[in-house]
């Protein structure tokens, strides 16, 4: 009969929590991770992906508290803070998911998904040219960083700014029909509201 440590037990049980978090199983995936930080307390990733498994199922009270411990045991990871930052969004705390987001890119400048979470974020404020910059750092064309930007603006019923994103998208590419069809649709709107 063969004896297998904790480790390798804990080791076993988070390959167990990945497969379900990666089929959309959120709460068998949690139950694994909590089984894993109790034989592991100082698995940081056990402790973030948890995190990310209770932001997907709504449940940011907990998620916290998990990413900060994830964050204290892995303090180099960029994708801890980007994962964290995209949390606080979703939370509407614009301030701290910046901070994470800058945070996750200072570690690893590279990271595209960082610079797409930090543009939406930052667009949220005033700072529309540096959301639309941190877009295009993060892979989008100048055209696609507009429509993006053009769609945060419409979530906060910014219609004039908006529209300006749209007019900017018509003059990099006039034959646009998608962009023809969005200002028509905006400007339904703005006439109902």
């Amino acid at each position: 009969k063969t004896h297998i440590s904790a480790a390798e037990e804990a080791d076993v049980l988070f390959s167990l929590a990945r497969a379900a978090e990666k089929q959309s199983n959120y709460q068998e995936a949690i139950k694994l991770y909590q089984t894993v930080v109790q034989k592991n307390p100082k698995s940081g990733e056990a402790h973030w992906r948890m995190a990310v498994c209770l932001d997907k199922s709504g449940n940011f009270q907990k998620s916290s508290g998990h990413f900060r411990d994830a964050i204290k045991m892995m303090p180099g990871n960029p994708e801890i803070f980007c994962d964290y930052g995209y949390s606080l969004a979703l939370q509407k705390r614009w301030n701290d998911a910046e901070m994470n987001l800058k945070q996750s890119i200072a570690i690893q400048p590279e990271l595209k998904r960082a610079h797409n979470n930090l543009g939406m974020v930052l667009a949220q404020g005033s700072k529309i040219d540096e959301a639309r910059r941190e877009f295009q750092i993060g892979g989008l064309s100048l055209p696609d960083a507009h429509w993006n930007l053009a769609q945060m603006l419409i979530s906060q019923s910014r219609w004039e700014e908006a529209r300006d994103e749209f007019r900017k998208i018509k003059s990099l590419t006039p034959n646009d029909e998608a962009v023809d069809r969005q200002l028509a649709s905006l400007n339904r709107l703005v006439g109902k509201v």
